[in-house]
C-alpha cells in the first residue's frame, strides 16, 4: 500500500500493480507503464532500467522511472523509492492544480471594463452637474450637490448583475433543449466567446480501449462472434492468445476486471466473447518459461505443460510470428506453410 511506502524501499513491479510511489528502476523485463493519467500519454511506455537519463528530461521521457499512480500494464521490474506523497510527480501535478486560479471569462472582463467606465462617467457627472448648476445657473450648491450624487447613483445599473443571470439562465434553457446540460452559468457563457474547439481524441472522444474485431481462421476473416461458431478452431485460436499473455484478471467486489497491456486485455476479452474462460485454461497448464515482448524480437512466447506435453504459445508482430511458423492450420489439420501460402498471409 503507497501509505506504508517509505523514501529507500525496494519495490517489485509487475501487470496490474498501481505504481505507489516514485520508483527509480534498478532492474526491469520488457516493463511498460500506463501513464496517461499522469503525462496524458494513451500507450503504454516503455521502461528501461538501464537507459541513460538526467534530470533536466521531460516526464515523459525519464524511462528509468516509474511514477506514483501509474499503471504496470506488462513487464516486471525493481525499483528503489525516490519521492512519495506530495513530493511525487502526480502530487506536485495536484497541488499545481490547487493552486491555480480560474481566469475572467470575456463577459467578466467585459462587465469589468464597462463598470470602470461607468464609474468614471459617475464622478464627471456628480462634479460636472453641481458646478455648472451653481455657477452658471446660481442654484444653492448644496441642492446641486445632492443633484449630482443622485445623477451618479443613476448612471450605475443596479439591475445588470440580474439581467446578466437571466440571459445566460435563458441560454442554459435552450441548450438543454438540444440535450446539452450546462452545469454552471459561467460555462454558457464562456460557451458563447468559443470561435475554435480543439478536443483531445483519447478518452475523450474514444473509451482507449483496444479490441479485436477480426479473426482469420482457415484462410478467411471472421468477426469475433462468427468465430465462436467454428468448430473447435476458434477455441483453439483463443486458447494460444490467453496462454500468451501476462494480463492478471483483477477481482473486486466479486466482479472480474481485465487489467494490464491493452492488446493483452482486448484478446482475453475476445476469449470470453467466444466462450473461453481465461482461468481455466491457466488453470490445466503450467508455465514453465516466459520470454516477454520486447522491440528486438517482437513477439511473446511462453512455453507451457499440459500433463506429459510441452508447446510453445506465441504471439506478436505478423512478419515475426511468420518467421517461426512451419504450418498453417486449415481444415482441421496442419498444412506446410510453403511459399505460396506465407505469401497469402503477408
Amino acid at each position: 500500500a503507497s501509505s506504508e511506502v517509505v523514501a529507500g524501499d525496494v519495490v517489485l513491479l509487475g501487470p496490474g500493480d498501481r505504481v505507489p510511489a516514485d520508483v527509480r528502476l534498478l532492474e526491469s523485463i520488457a516493463l511498460r507503464t500506463d501513464e496517461s493519467g499522469l503525462t496524458g500519454e494513451s500507450t503504454p511506455v516503455a521502461k528501461d532500467a538501464q537507459a541513460a537519463s538526467s534530470r533536466e528530461e521531460e516526464i515523459a521521457e525519464r524511462r528509468t522511472m516509474a511514477f506514483a499512480g501509474t499503471l504496470v500494464t506488462a513487464g516486471k521490474g525493481r525499483g528503489v523509492v525516490v519521492a512519495i506523497g506530495s513530493d511525487t510527480e502526480l502530487g506536485r501535478t495536484a497541488q499545481l492544480v490547487q493552486e491555480a486560479r480560474e481566469p475572467r471569462t470575456p463577459l467578466q472582463q467585459a462587465m469589468r471594463e464597462l463598470s470602470g467606465w461607468l464609474v468614471w462617467v459617475a464622478i464627471g457627472f456628480s462634479v460636472l452637474v453641481p458646478a455648472l448648476g451653481a455657477l452658471v445657473a446660481g442654484r444653492p450648491l448644496k441642492e446641486m450637490v445632492l443633484v449630482g450624487l443622485t445623477l451618479a447613483f443613476a448612471t450605475i445599473p443596479e439591475e445588470l448583475p440580474i439581467l446578466i443571470t437571466l440571459v445566460l439562465g435563458l441560454g442554459a434553457y435552450r441548450l438543454a433543449r438540444r440535450n446539452a446540460i450546462v452545469k454552471w452559468l459561467r460555462a454558457a457563457e464562456t460557451l458563447g466567446s468559443v470561435s475554435v474547439v480543439a478536443t483531445d481524441k483519447t478518452g475523450t472522444l474514444t473509451q482507449n480501449r483496444m479490441r479485436a474485431a477480426v479473426v482469420m481462421l482457415d484462410g478467411r476473416e471472421w468477426s469475433i462472434a462468427d468465430a465462436a461458431s467454428a468448430p473447435m478452431r476458434g477455441r483453439r485460436l483463443m486458447e494460444i492468445c490467453v496462454l500468451a499473455s501476462d494480463a492478471p484478471i483483477a477481482r473486486a467486489g466479486g466482479h472480474a476486471g481485465l487489467v494490464g497491456d491493452p492488446m493483452d486485455t482486448a484478446l482475453l476479452a475476445a476469449a470470453s466473447e467466444i466462450g473461453v474462460s481465461a482461468d481455466a485454461v491457466r488453470r490445466n497448464v503450467r508455465v514453465l518459461e516466459e520470454h516477454p515482448f520486447d522491440d528486438a524480437r517482437k513477439r511473446m512466447s511462453v512455453i507451457v505443460q499440459r500433463g506429459e506435453n510441452r508447446s510453445i504459445a506465441l504471439k506478436g508482430a505478423p512478419e515475426s510470428v511468420l518467421s517461426m511458423s512451419a504450418a498453417v492450420a486449415e481444415g482441421g489439420r496442419d498444412v506446410p506453410l510453403d511459399a505460396p501460402r506465407r505469401a497469402a498471409l503477408e
